[in-house]
């Protein structure tokens, strides 16, 4: 009797064991799901004051303008409130003004220099498109093929897709949303992916269409990484070893490439940051976007981005204009947000700009523009500082802006902003 007592007794200890594990292990799983949301009130301090401003490079011919310049980034920093800011301005093709202020890293009191690498978000879709317009002008992608074509693996829905519509965000192809996955959001994706654009594609690769393909425009990274995953199938290279050997390397930018979980000597530190305080970014891994948001660069490198556009540098003419030609819809329409192929083009009676990012909400902030027809050097459109009005007014003195000078700013922190523009 009293060893089916103990028996009994044992059982029922170890079903409360087995309960109480699977108590903690429900409540670590849901603790790993929703981290971000339970960490978000923690870890908050007070931002220091900016490190000194680093003029990396100035034109002794534009010595004047750039001490105006300094001047407007320093004011810049105090509005946007971010760690660390940079910024460059091309005129004429060669760069003539390089600044950064701020703290690349705060713990460890680095400050920022011209040559640190931030965060390009969905200004990485820009350098997509270049990596396309290489293949498009050796004649080696068909914008309107069936996805099939090259990525014969893919659902029957996704391969019927075109690249044209893919890039364009008129694939119907949904954007970021909520997975069984940790964290449960998957713009805040901390899964390893690999090295290929590919790879990523198993996140969506069997839902369903958001519309009839060319019918509406809908916004998505996810069909920016589907003409990424094109592009790589195509060049039979992984990703971004393609981008490294078609983009960086010919325009010789050397800091710039994929956004790894192994840190770059010259990466900064990235930032949350409201109302005057500071916490360190949410770590996340971009191996799953690529293509669409996983790149670093600096200033300096984006406008040789920007200035390949204006020259035709990388790829001929023709095919610069197919990338920056506004996509329309299947009704005749032009989409509703101005969107070509990984650019916005938009033209207005004072200039005319190409650009490469909409509302960042990023780690960056980040408005390529470049003015092909203005004779002065439009920047950032931001409505947190007037950079662009100021900047061009700033640029626009002596000695006179040439036609066609991009100008580009970035910065270490989360931005939420739209711009003019939007």
């Amino acid at each position: 009797m009293s060893s089916a007592i103990s028996r009994t007794s044992s059982t029922r200890t170890l079903c409360r064991v087995l309960l109480m594990l699977a108590i903690l292990a429900l409540f670590a799983c849901l603790y790993r799901m929703f981290d971000y949301v339970i960490t978000w009130g923690s870890g908050w301090q007070d931002l220091p004051s900016a490190a000194p401003l680093q003029r990396g490079f100035v034109d002794p011919a534009w010595s004047a303008t750039a001490t105006a310049a300094d001047a407007e980034l320093r004011a810049t920093i105090e509005a946007m409130r971010a760690p660390a800011v940079s910024a460059a301005v091309f005129v004429a093709g060669r760069r003539v003004w390089a600044s950064a202020i701020g703290w690349a890293d705060i713990e460890l009191q680095l400050p920022a220099t011209i040559d640190a690498s931030f965060r390009l978000g969905s200004t990485s879709k820009a350098i997509n498109s270049m990596a396309l317009g290489t293949l498009l002008d050796q004649g080696r992608i068909d914008l309107d093929a069936p996805l099939r074509t090259y990525l014969p693996e893919i659902s029957e829905t996704l391969g019927a897709l075109t690249t044209r519509q893919a890039i364009s965000h008129t694939a119907g192809v949904r954007d970021y949303g909520v997975c069984l996955c940790f964290p449960i959001w998957e713009q805040f994706n901390r899964r390893e992916f690999g090295s290929t654009a590919r790879a990523g594609l198993s996140v969506f690769a069997d839902d369903a269409l958001l519309f009839k393909p060319g019918s509406q425009f809908a916004y998505s990274s996810f069909g920016t990484n589907l003409a990424g995953a094109a592009v790589e199938a195509v060049s039979e290279m992984d990703y971004m070893r393609y981008v490294q050997k078609a983009v960086f390397d010919p325009l010789a930018m050397r800091d710039s490439g994929p956004d790894t979980q192994q840190r770059r000597p010259n990466r900064v530190q990235f930032y949350d940051v409201q109302e005057g305080r500071y916490k360190t970014a949410y770590p996340v891994n971009n191996s799953i976007k690529w293509p669409s948001g996983g790149m670093i660069s600096t200033p300096s490198d984006l406008l040789l981005i920007g200035q390949a556009m204006l020259n035709a540098s990388l790829f001929s003419a023709p095919t610069r204009d197919l990338l920056i030609q506004v996509q329309h819809l299947s009704d005749g329409s032009a989409n509703e947000q101005g969107y070509a192929l990984g650019w916005r083009y938009t033209d207005d009676k004072n200039y005319l700009t190409i650009r490469c990012a909409r509302a960042c909400t990023a780690i960056t902030a980040l408005r390529l523009a470049v003015s092909p027809t203005s004779r002065s050097t439009q920047s950032l459109d931001w409505s947190f500082h007037s950079w662009l009005t100021k900047a061009a007014r700033v640029w626009r003195k002596s000695p006179p802006t040439p036609i066609g000078s991009p100008s580009c700013l970035l910065a270490n922190s989360e931005v939420r902003f739209k711009s003019a523009y939007d």
